[in-house]
């Protein structure tokens, strides 16, 4: 990929400026920035999208992830349990205009990939749920933010992130490529909160069954820019 422009958005802006340089020393790519960008904030999220708006430009693929595996409930400064979605998927819908835009403009599928997993298959909501004049509101209470339930959460947000994306593919329809990606059990960071035995186990599951953070990119990669001759077949999928 020699991209005409990459931006990396990074909540830790150290660890951001080695990824940019990294990015630049690999594949010689001298067009790429970092923006911070903290998916916990929807301030954050809205003065990330107003930023690219100003700067204009088309939008061909936006790559989102956000997760966090955790045993404790910690709620954002704006009020939301911290492994809820709908953060990322504000930031997934700001930019909607200018993929519509690109997709007119320059007659290009423009492509919207969000990284999910095949936890999802594990979810089960309570039966209360179905009762709840919000869903999100009734996941957000304390009430249901058990050790145990707290525990589920991460299999519970990746069912929900599968069904906006299949709202989202409609939503968008004929004007750009809308899939959610699981890129296998890959070694990275979402579980840096889990502490005792259950963080000896995570170890050990990883150093024998984990692809590196590279393997499991080339998933989200494939989704980006795979099929090139059909890509209405990734549309709303889940990509394995």
């Amino acid at each position: 990929m020699k991209p005409g422009r990459l931006i990396l958005a990074c909540r830790n802006e150290a660890k951001g400026r080695v990824a940019v340089d990294r990015v630049k020393d690999d594949i010689g790519l001298a067009a790429v920035e970092l923006r911070l960008l903290d998916l916990a904030s929807f301030a954050s999220v809205t003065a990330f999208a107003d930023k690219f708006e100003e700067d204009g430009g088309r939008l061909d693929i936006l790559i989102a992830n956000a997760a966090v595996g955790t045993t404790v409930y910690r709620v954002t400064k704006d009020g939301w349990e911290e492994s809820q979605y709908v953060v990322d998927c504000a930031l997934v819908l700001a930019p909607g205009a200018r993929l519509v835009e690109t997709a007119k403009k320059h007659g290009d599928k423009p492509r919207i990939v969000v990284v999910n997993s095949e936890f999802h298959h594990f979810a089960s909501f309570k039966n209360d749920m179905d009762d709840s004049p919000s869903l999100f509101q009734n996941l957000n209470s304390k009430g249901h933010a058990t050790a145990s339930s707290v525990g589920s959460r991460y299999n519970e947000t990746k069912l929900l992130v599968t069904f906006f994306i299949r709202s989202l593919s409609d939503l968008l329809k004929g004007t750009g490529v809308v899939t959610t990606v699981t890129p296998g059990y890959s070694y990275s960071e979402p579980n840096r909160d889990v502490k005792g035995v259950t963080r000896l186990i995570v170890h050990f599951l990883q150093d024998i069954m984990a692809h590196t953070t590279e393997e499991g990119s080339r998933q989200l990669i494939y989704a980006a820019v795979g099929s090139p001759e059909n890509p209405e077949s990734l549309n709303g999928l889940a990509v394995h």
